[in-house]
């Protein structure tokens, strides 16, 4: 657009850096200047005309392949793209539903997307916005850790099979889930998913595991916590430049309440115990951290204290009122 913008965010926002995004729009004809540090928060938006673009994402990325195909339909241009695994496809699932073209396959070792033909403008639609699986992975693994009083249902979800990697780790750890589809919402499926106390056992979370389940790291590492044997997480180095260094967080916070735990540049090697976990762990500002260790002391014989818990209240609030609800004995 003609004109120039401020675009900023909260402190979690301005510590990450937006290279990964700034370099392929630039690319595009975008122009960015950093308003205060370089490659952070605030940027400088100078708007104008942009130009086609072809562009290999060297870590697979939704939010980075969100940014080029929506700025290939605001400048009305195509835009072709791969990354190394196939991340969350929801943008490119709302833009066919409002009518762009959009193709999507896999090319030799890497996952292709398309943006044809853009139109100039997109048709209106109307949906009932899915329910989070992010935020019902927190839920699930709960009732799975015997936190709640038996089995709980999570309904009205977003079952995409490209976020449902979190389900296909803890099928693997031996979760009895039973997951029911209902109906299709802007060409999103939607579902029930019930959770049911599971003795959890240990298993192995690669690459390709990370990118389907790459929010759900920090729940998964509790689960980890209360399964029996060592869970392995590697390929997961795109966690320290989330909303905090999500590895260090989730290493410090489980040696806080007694887990063992090693750290590698890229993962967590966790020793599960089902002995009671105790202590304060620290949120460091990150809502996946603050509701992972809320889950963790949720149940029964652990006692653990979340500093920065309200934290929460960015992706879901009323969190800790309904732990306490479900957790109640």
């Amino acid at each position: 657009q003609p004109f120039k913008a401020v675009l900023t965010g909260d402190e979690s926002l301005r510590s990450r850096p937006m290279g990964r995004v700034t370099r392929p729009l630039s690319d595009m004809g975008a122009k960015f200047c950093s308003v205060e540090v370089e490659d952070r928060l605030p940027l400088e938006v100078d708007g104008g005309p942009l130009r086609p673009i072809d562009y290999a994402l060297p870590v697979a990325s939704a939010q980075v392949k969100s940014a080029i195909l929506l700025a290939g339909v605001s400048g009305h241009v195509p835009v072709r793209l791969s990354e190394p695994g196939r991340s969350r496809d929801h943008t490119e699932r709302m833009l066919s539903a409002l009518g762009a073209v959009v193709d999507s396959h896999a090319e030799s070792e890497r996952w292709c997307v398309e943006l044809k033909n853009v139109p100039e403008r997109l048709r209106p639609l109307d949906l009932d916005v899915p329910g989070d699986l992010s935020s019902a992975a927190f839920v699930l693994v709960l009732a799975l850790l015997g936190g709640a009083r038996g089995e709980l249902t999570v309904r009205g979800v977003g079952i995409n099979p490209t976020r449902t990697g979190v389900l296909s780790v803890l099928v693997r750890m031996g979760a009895h889930l039973l997951v029911e589809p209902d109906s299709d919402q802007g060409g999103e499926p939607v579902g029930s998913i019930t959770a049911a106390p599971t003795d959890l056992c240990a298993t192995t979370i690669g690459a390709d595991d990370v990118i389907a389940a790459i929010d759900e790291i920090p729940i998964l590492a509790v689960a980890a916590a209360r399964a029996q044997g060592t869970t392995r997480i590697t390929g997961a180095g795109e966690l320290r430049v989330k909303e905090t260094d999500r590895l260090r967080a989730l290493a410090q916070n489980l040696r806080a309440v007694g887990v063992r735990v090693e750290e590698f540049e890229d993962g967590l090697e966790v020793e599960g115990t089902d002995q009671p976990l105790t202590g304060d762990v620290d949120s460091v500002g990150d809502h996946r951290i603050a509701m992972a260790f809320g889950v963790l002391g949720g149940v029964a014989g652990n006692d653990i204290r979340v500093r920065g818990a309200d934290v929460v209240d960015v992706s879901f609030p009323g969190f800790w009122e309904r732990l306490a609800a479900w957790t109640a004995r």
